[in-house]
């Protein structure tokens, strides 16, 4: 299922290029108007017309599908997440932050129950660290990474996928990894 995703989150981009295209074909499309010379000039008019309608809708469309996927995506990796935190089994399964092990493992995972994606202000996220969670088949890596204005606010990432190192798959308010950062 991630693979279909990424590949639709790759179809993105495209829709840049594709309307590079409709700038180009405006362009042929207004100048053939000025210039029309007799019926050669009509339909060159009229082909460069409809790709022009074609081209714009099926940017439009792409847009859709690369903004769904990326969406779709950042979801299911969210889901893959809650899913590892709530197969945790305290005595067959690990957590560490920054490669220690951590002896309050339950503390740790209760902040990552509620994930938001609402919490919207004029920040960044700054210091960062990483927390690994090993379950008996599986294990995931968090980076989290501290808001520079709320101190309790961790902005979540993922580093097995190249979308999900640069954007945030959500934000977690805790005050549990206060003692991994160095201020």
């Amino acid at each position: 299922m991630h693979i279909i995703s990424y590949i639709i989150v790759r179809i993105f981009p495209i829709f840049g290029v594709s309307m590079l295209i409709n700038i180009v074909l405006l362009y042929i499309y207004r100048s053939t108007r000025t210039n029309e010379i007799g019926n050669v000039s009509f339909r060159l008019y009229s082909k460069i017309a409809r790709l022009l309608v074609v081209n714009t809708l099926a940017s439009i469309l792409l847009l859709i599908i690369g903004v769904g996927g990326k969406m779709f995506f950042i979801y299911t990796i969210k889901q893959e997440i809650l899913a590892s935190i709530h197969s945790f089994k305290m005595d067959k399964s690990r957590i560490y932050v920054n490669n220690e092990l951590v002896n309050d493992p339950l503390n740790k995972l209760d902040a990552f129950r509620n994930i938001d994606n609402n919490n919207y202000h004029h920040s960044s996220p700054m210091q960062r660290f990483d927390v690994k969670i090993v379950n008996l088949n599986d294990s995931i890596i968090i980076t989290l990474k501290r808001d520079s204005n709320i101190k309790n606010e961790y902005w979540l990432y993922d580093n097995r996928y190249e979308l999900t190192q640069d954007h945030e798959l959500g934000k977690i308010i805790t005050n549990a990894f206060d003692n991994y950062l160095n201020e």
